[in-house]
């Protein structure tokens, strides 16, 4: 998706290889960083709209999304997938969604 320079969008702390696959297909790593708080003496982590609005620029073309969410073991609710969505859709992203689990 896109050229060579584009930027591709992920969520951090993210499974390694979404940091790698980027560049090596010649396109700019942009991160979002999920937002952790303790619940129960666990971290909980969520995804912060604005966040991830930020980090997108003209460069952005690339939604690269990990779910359910690997390192922080969530599957997001689907309030949060339909909010990315939303994002997505508003700054023309598209979205690659790794679902493997």
């Amino acid at each position: 998706v896109g050229e060579s320079g584009d930027e591709v969008l992920v969520q951090t702390p993210v499974y390694p290889p979404f940091l790698a696959a980027p560049g090596n297909q010649g396109r700019q790593l942009v991160t979002a960083e999920l937002t952790a708080e303790s619940r129960d003496g666990r971290l909980y982590y969520t995804i912060d709209p604005a966040a991830f609005a930020a980090t997108i620029s003209p460069r952005t073309r690339l939604f690269m999304l990990c779910h359910p969410h690997n390192p922080v073991g969530r599957a997001f609710d689907r309030a949060e997938l339909s909010r990315l969505a939303d994002l997505c859709e508003r700054y023309d992203l598209t979205i690659c969604s790794d679902e493997i689990h």
